[in-house]
C-alpha cells in the first residue's frame, strides 16, 4: 500500500473483481455464494430466493466502496492540490475551485433531475453507477475553502474512522429476513430494539 503503482494495481485488480461480479452474466456471484445462498425457492423476505436477494441487496452500492477507497488513496494528493491552489494568487484559486465546483454541481444537477426521480425499481438498477456524485460534491464543497477545513464534527470524525466497516457489515448486524426486516433482539419494544441493535452494530465496527 506504500507504493505508488503497487496500490494502483491493487485498486485496478479490484476494480476488475467487481464489474466481475456485479456487472456481468459470468455467474461468478452465484458461483462464489452457492455454499452459502439457495437460489430458490421463495422465502420469507427473498420472493426470488435468498441467491438473488444477496445479490440484488450488495449490488445496490457496489461501486461505492471502491470509489471511497481511491479518494483514501488520493486524499494526500487531493489535499496537496488545493493547498498549491491556496497559495497562488486569489483570482486563480477562484477561477480553479470554481471551475471545479461548476462540474459538480453540473453533475449533482444531472443526477437530482434524472436518476434521483426514477422509480424505486429503475433508481435500484443504476444507484450503484451514480450514487457517488451527492457525497462527491458534498466532500468538495464541505472542504473548499480553509476555514471549512479548521472544523468538524466530533461525532462525525469518529464514524468517519469506521466507515467502511459500517458500510461492509450493515447488512449482517442490523437486518434480518435476508435483508428485509429489522433485526429483533427486545420484541415489543421498537425504540429500545432500535437503540441496543444501533449500539451493537456500532461496537462490532469499531
Amino acid at each position: 500500500n506504500y507504493s505508488k503503482y503497487g496500490l494502483r494495481f491493487k485498486l485496478m485488480t479490484v476494480g476488475f473483481i467487481i464489474y466481475t461480479v456485479w456487472d456481468t452474466n459470468f455467474g461468478v456471484f452465484q458461483l462464489l455464494h452457492f455454499p452459502f445462498l439457495a437460489r430458490g425457492p421463495s422465502i420469507e423476505g427473498a420472493p426470488l430466493g435468498p441467491m438473488w436477494e444477496w445479490y440484488f441487496r450488495s449490488g445496490l452500492h457496489h461501486w461505492m466502496t471502491f470509489i471511497g477507497m481511491i479518494f483514501g488513496a488520493n486524499h494526500a494528493i487531493m489535499s496537496l492540490f488545493l493547498r498549491t491552489l491556496e497559495k497562488l494568487s486569489l483570482h486563480v484559486e477562484i477561477l480553479a475551485k470554481a471551475t471545479i465546483g461548476g462540474a459538480l454541481v453540473v453533475a449533482l444537477y444531472i443526477w437530482s433531475t434524472g436518476p434521483l426521480q426514477y422509480d424505486r425499481f429503475e433508481f435500484n438498477d443504476i444507484n450503484g453507477y451514480f450514487g457517488f456524485i451527492p457525497v462527491l460534491a458534498y466532500i468538495y464543497f464541505r472542504n473548499v475553502v480553509p476555514v471549512l477545513r479548521e472544523y468538524s464534527v466530533g461525532a462525525f470524525s469518529k464514524i468517519g474512522q469506521m466507515a467502511l466497516e459500517m458500510y461492509l457489515i450493515h447488512h449482517h448486524a442490523l437486518l434480518s429476513s435476508n435483508g428485509r426486516t429489522l433485526l429483533i433482539l427486545i420484541p415489543g419494544y421498537p425504540k429500545l430494539n432500535l437503540m441496543l441493535v444501533v449500539i451493537l452494530y456500532l461496537l462490532i465496527s469499531h
